[in-house]
């Protein structure tokens, strides 16, 4: 009976010791903005890391930027970049990594797209002032103008308010009216068959370079943003890591994470309660 008994807590110890050394995943995703505001510079960013001590930082960069060890091949003037490597200085053995669409601008200029597509709202707006639009095509394009509106605020706010689940929502409706909704006014109206040239030197339609624009920037971008981070975390098990992204795409990547939480064992966490 004694021997039952010391084999039965032998084993309980086991199972209670292997719980304790179990560890998640620990995951923040930090929205930003690439270039100093009021609130948001290198300085606060800098800040948050070392509040969080991350063991892995990733980065909204293609592999372009680092070298074979991961060390910078070349970094850019913009705040996550000149927080990192301050924060480098004093933590060298912290890694590195990117997440970025390798290659992003020369598949853009492959494709025949440019990094916006500014002309193409332009014409839906000039549609609008000219009272041609359907009803149900001007109240979306009004709505889309609202909440694009109230998204842009958040760039002159701090990093505690932009990274919140309110925001989050706020970006998830906007993309759906920019990447979705407004498609309805482009593949409708006769306007769109308007030609100009793409970044490939070729001449394609508004409606054509519509089409190709938004699938990259509203799905295969951030797509390669969160799979990449993805991968990272798998590479690297019970690791702390720290995302660094622009807030636009934070909500796709957290949402993307969301659904292999569990599989992968990952706690999501905000800076603010670490």
């Amino acid at each position: 009976m004694k021997i039952l008994l010391t084999s039965a807590v032998s084993i309980l110890l086991f199972f209670s010791c292997q719980n304790r050394i179990k560890k998640n995943s620990e995951i923040i995703v930090l929205g930003t903005v690439h270039f100093p505001t009021k609130q948001v510079n290198a300085d606060s960013i800098y800040d948050i890391l070392v509040k969080v001590q991350p063991d892995i930082i990733v980065m909204e960069a293609d592999s372009s930027v680092f070298n074979s060890d991961f060390t910078f091949k070349t970094t850019y003037d913009e705040n996550e970049y000149n927080a990192v490597v301050e924060y480098l200085k004093l933590n060298p053995n912290v890694m590195v990594r990117p997440m970025g669409f390798e290659g992003r601008n020369a598949y853009r200029k492959k494709i025949g797209i440019y990094s916006e597509a500014g002309f193409v709202y332009g014409a839906m707006y000039d549609l609008l002032d000219a009272g041609k639009l359907s009803k149900k095509h001007e109240a979306m394009l009004n709505h889309y103008e609202f909440l694009w509106a109230e998204q842009e605020k958040y760039k002159d706010k701090s990093l505690k308010h932009i990274n919140q689940s309110k925001v989050d929502r706020l970006i998830d409706s906007v993309n759906a009216y920019q990447y979705v909704k407004t498609k309805d006014i482009v593949d409708s109206r006769d306007e769109f068959y308007y030609k100009i040239l793409g970044a490939d030197k070729d001449s394609v339609t508004l409606k054509s370079y519509f089409k190709k624009w938004i699938y990259f920037e509203g799905i295969q971008r951030n797509e390669a943003l969160a799979n990449n981070l993805l991968n990272i975390i798998k590479q690297n098990p019970n690791k702390r890591i720290i995302a660094l992204t622009g807030f636009k795409h934070r909500s796709y990547i957290l949402n993307k994470l969301k659904k292999k939480q569990n599989s992968l064992n990952i706690e999501l966490k905000e800076f603010y309660n670490i």
